[in-house]
């Protein structure tokens, strides 16, 4: 009878195998633009976040406004890492100049003067290390 009944169990799928679970995903660090001011009264600037779930170098990264160029554009380097979750700024005005703008404490990674010069006509290119789009 227990027999019976545990194979009657098992068959009805009641009773589990316990289920291996799925390896984790790798991390993957992933920057993308967030916000950018091309014509405003605090002066151009790019944000850029890490919206994946880990760090990324960001040394050798370029931005260009309409080359389409890595090597005509503004170093990035200077970032360093950015950590999972954070935000980082290039600006036309100096760093200092930029946090007191808009407020900023020095825990906002601000890079500038960049000279590119955005415009209504212009593109926002980010490159990463190895020069791809």
């Amino acid at each position: 009878m227990v027999a019976a009944l545990v194979a009657a169990t098992v068959a009805a799928g009641l009773v589990g195998v316990p289920a291996t679970p799925a390896p984790a995903a790798p991390a993957q660090g992933a920057i993308r633009i967030t916000e950018w001011m091309y014509d405003g009264t605090g002066g151009e600037f790019v944000e850029l976040t890490n919206v994946g779930t880990a760090p990324v170098d960001m040394d050798g990264w370029t931005f260009d406004d309409d080359s389409r160029s890595p090597a005509a554009g503004f170093d990035l380097s200077g970032f360093g890492v950015v950590a999972a979750g954070e935000s980082v700024v290039f600006a036309d005005a100096t760093p200092a100049a930029f946090r007191t703008t808009w407020s900023l404490g020095d825990d906002v990674d601000v890079l500038g003067p960049y000279t590119n010069n955005l415009g209504r006509a212009d593109e926002i290119n980010i490159f990463d290390g190895a020069d791809a789009l």
